[in-house]
């Protein structure tokens, strides 16, 4: 398996996008059967992360807690539960909006990402990102919220701008394709 593409968000930092059934966390290795890597002690497999429709749930490999609780078997993640993986590798689960199926995963701990990378999203059929309160990722300076979705088996933008003021707004859909750059009043990004 490959590392997921990177989403990066001027101004806010690079989010890896995981839009598979299932998504591996652990530290490091020379295999590549681990997408979300974290530089710390854990094994090369410590947990999986298993897409179920709206949901997610979290498969123990090696020692995980769920809000302080040593979990055994598969267990639903909830907002902002707080997933412990081996002793000290702590990540925070948010789900703002359980209707998109998507969810972000942050370090909580001291422990750093491997790559480039300032947390994880776990897609589902649609990321909301902007200045929202519901949105996965939150750009407090953007005007607007877009949404990513998938339409069939590529990703699209969706965003609306303003052309003139008191004017409705045009509303533009286009493929999210790796290394294209998608801006507009206020805010850029690039998947790659």
């Amino acid at each position: 398996m490959d590392a997921p593409h990177v989403l990066w968000i001027d101004g806010v930092g690079g989010f890896a996008t995981c839009d598979q059934p299932t998504t591996t966390i652990g530290a490091p290795s020379s295999s590549n059967d681990v997408q979300l890597r974290i530089l710390s002690d854990l094994p090369s497999r410590a947990a999986i992360v298993h897409r179920r429709g709206q949901d997610h749930l979290i498969e123990p490999i090696h020692r995980v807690a769920i809000n302080g609780r040593q979990i055994s078997n598969i267990t639903l993640l909830s907002h902002s539960d707080r997933i412990r993986l081996g002793e000290t590798v702590e990540l925070e689960y948010s789900q703002p909006t359980q209707l998109s199926g998507t969810a972000r995963l942050t370090l909580v701990s001291r422990h750093r990402w491997h790559g480039a990378i300032d947390g994880a999203l776990l897609l589902g059929h649609s990321c909301l990102i902007g200045p929202s309160s519901t949105a996965h990722v939150r750009c407090q300076n953007w005007e607007k919220d877009i949404v990513l979705f998938r339409f069939q088996d590529q990703w699209m933008v969706r965003r609306s701008e303003y052309t003139a003021e008191g004017s409705s707004p045009t509303v533009t859909t286009e493929p999210l394709t790796l290394g294209k750059r998608i801006q507009g009043s206020g805010f850029s990004m690039t998947w790659l």
